[in-house]
């Protein structure tokens, strides 16, 4: 199987040569900031409405990444996640399905690897996302990120965009709360 990580940087260069503005996210991500964790699949977030879609597959089909087309444009019209198979590994397509998508995309990081830049979600963008999955080993990523990252974490970042999506009261931002007291 191909390293994830490579496979990843193959495609956000193939949609930037596009104009398909595109960043790392998922497990990628998580090690940019932390500490590389395993992981087979490679989550690329692609910050282009709905009427790039078509392009976005066109890309990957180009790469030779193996997919069924109206399934992946049914998820991406739906706000869901697209699978496609390239080179043996899983890409997990995100397009913007809720207005944050905006913020993620201006707060986008790039870290020089092998002498190009290549685009990351932020720690910041990422910790919100974990925080909607909300999964088990989404807040132990969470836990790491904070304890890792102290200070360079803007933690009130994190939760005044959460909060905003699903208000105060909801368990998601209890949660962070108590996260970033025991480890920040």
């Amino acid at each position: 199987m191909a390293d994830p990580t490579e496979v990843a940087l193959r495609v956000v260069d193939a949609l930037s040569r596009e104009g398909l503005p595109s960043a790392i996210g998922g497990a990628l991500a998580f090690g940019r900031w932390v500490r590389p964790r395993a992981t087979l699949d490679a989550d690329i977030n692609v910050f282009a409405g709905e009427d790039s879609f078509e392009r976005i597959l066109d890309v990957m089909h180009d790469l030779g990444a193996v997919f069924d087309r109206a399934d992946c444009l049914e998820r991406f019209r739906r706000g869901d996640v697209a699978f496609v198979r390239f080179e043996d590994v899983r890409v997990d397509l995100f397009v913007p399905s809720i207005p944050f998508y905006e913020l993620a995309e201006q707060t986008v990081v790039h870290t020089d690897i092998g002498g190009r830049q290549v685009p990351f979600l932020s720690a910041e963008a990422l910790a919100v996302f974990k925080l909607l999955f909300f999964r088990s080993k989404d807040m132990r990523d969470l836990e790491a990120l904070v304890e890792e990252l102290g200070d360079r974490l803007d933690v009130a970042w994190v939760r005044h965009h959460v909060a905003a999506m699903m208000g105060e009261d909801d368990e998601r931002i209890r949660d962070w709360d108590r996260l970033v007291e025991r480890f920040g």
